[in-house]
């Protein structure tokens, strides 16, 4: 270092502390600035931040940039690299991530200290494969645990209906009788711009004296909906949206008035997911179960495309999101109408459906590229509710349809088979085939999303 070690390390500096080239006793210096200092630590984030795609620019590598997952560089690059070479890379970086879409995501301070936990009984860890996903992808992460003893201890799924107790006696009867450690997940979701309570359904693990990962998908958080749930009509895989119709039904998610529903991100911005592992006390002579749950966190960011609301239609905007695009493979992505109630009332209208009206079916929205309209598939197999007919929406609140882009079709062809960049936006237009003239929350009529703006020929 060529400043004394009492001072605030420069970039040059972090960058040579990040690829661990300090002498011990300066590479402790700058550890303890960076755990003192917050706005040092979230300059260490940046600089973090863009390491694989740096060194992918380094090699001269003609190949797809590696995802923005942090990376150590060879031996050989550092040597290269003089105090003044630093500075650049040090620039470089903090530029490359600060025009990233996902900036900081998840490694923040303050998260590390609940990314593990630990008792007596248990050993547990909370990881995901991604700092960033897509919209309209699964996401996914692993629970990470060991037992301590002899113990095990397993996260049983609440069955409807069913309190502590009753989920108690079952693990241990499923277990044989043998002494286990139930437990129950629940989940702290913090969304942009908001924080919402809820639970873990339908995830099952044990955790024994051996590592053990137990895989967790953010679908699997029932999470209190404000308003309608989404109408998903695509399956979420880790890679992104493909086409299914049953999958939301089957996962949780179905369009309805409801408490609670399996959470689908429609949102982009920084999101941050704890757990809770709370233990079961199994009755008198049973294994000990540990009376302050576990708690582990972790962080990650949606990105995707952001349409502009339009102006309101008899109370009522629209605006399109997607996720990043095609990609280099040319496959079909997620797209979502997102409707949101501006007017003084509750307001009822279908998104599906068969009605005797001249609306396209059986979606009520088309997409439309660069003006023109698509036509949706012949053979789309859409599955709706009976009850998610004329649901009401509530006042200040947005409503979802998400769907996959190729159940429309552009002069006959797909649309994930376009290529450059085009304009897409959404038509949203519905006419009941009948309806009464004394209820004045019924909706009609025709909205345009503001276009948003996707290159075809890959991200």
């Amino acid at each position: 270092m060529k400043h004394r070690p009492s001072e605030r390390p420069d970039d040059a500096t972090l960058v040579a502390w990040l690829d661990r080239e300090l002498p011990a006793a300066d590479a402790a210096v700058v550890a303890r600035h960076v755990t003192d200092d917050a706005d040092l630590a979230e300059r260490v984030d940046l600089l973090r931040a863009s390491r694989a795609e740096l060194a992918w620019a380094l090699d001269e590598n003609t190949s797809t940039p590696p995802p923005s997952t942090p990376v150590l560089w060879s031996a050989r690059r550092n040597r290269a690299l003089s105090h003044r070479d630093r500075w650049h890379v040090g620039l470089w970086l903090l530029a490359a991530a600060a025009l990233s879409i996902v900036v900081t995501i998840g490694y923040r301070r303050g998260d590390d200290r609940a990314e593990a936990d630990e008792n007596d009984l248990l050993s547990v860890r909370l990881t995901t494969p991604r700092a960033g996903w897509d919209l309209f992808s699964g996401i996914r992460f692993a629970i990470e645990g060991r037992a301590k003893t002899a113990t095990p201890c397993r996260i049983v799924s609440r069955e409807k209906d069913e309190n502590d107790e009753q989920l108690a006696a079952r693990a241990l009867a499923e277990n044989g009788g043998e002494p286990i450690v139930p437990m129950v997940l629940d989940a702290e979701l913090t969304c942009p711009g908001r924080r919402v309570l809820g639970r873990v359904a339908g995830v099952d693990g044990r955790f024994a004296s051996e590592p053990t990962s137990v895989a967790v998908e953010l679908v699997d958080l029932r999470m209190p909906h404000d308003g309608i749930a989404p109408l998903l009509n695509v399956r979420l895989d880790t890679d992104g949206a493909r086409e299914d119709f049953l999958w939301g039904f089957t996962h949780g998610v179905a369009p309805a008035n409801s408490d609670s529903c399996g959470f689908v991100p429609e949102q982009t911005g920084e999101y941050r997911l704890r757990l809770r592992l709370r233990a079961l006390p199994t009755g008198a002579g049973s294994p000990p179960a540990f009376v302050t749950p576990l708690d582990i966190a972790v962080g990650f960011a949606v990105r995707g495309r952001v349409g502009e609301w339009s102006e309101p239609v008899d109370g009522m905007r629209a605006r399109i999101v997607a996720g990043q695009g095609p990609g280099a493979a040319g496959r079909p992505f997620g797209v979502a109408l997102q409707l949101r109630n501006d007017s003084d009332r509750d307001r009822k209208f279908n998104l599906t459906g068969v009605t005797m009206a001249k609306i396209p079916q059986p979606f009520h929205f088309d997409l439309v590229v660069d003006g023109r309209s698509c036509r949706q598939r012949d053979d789309l197999g859409v599955i709706i509710s009976a009850g998610s007919s004329f649901l009401p929406q509530p006042i200040g609140t947005v409503r979802s349809a998400i769907v996959l882009t190729d159940y429309w079709l552009a002069d006959g062809k797909p649309l994930s088979e376009l290529r450059e960049t085009h304009q897409v936006s959404i038509r949203f237009h519905f006419e009941p085939t009948l309806w009464s003239d004394s209820d004045k929350s019924i909706w009609m009529g025709q909205i345009d999303t503001p276009p948003i703006t996707i290159d075809f020929g890959g991200r």
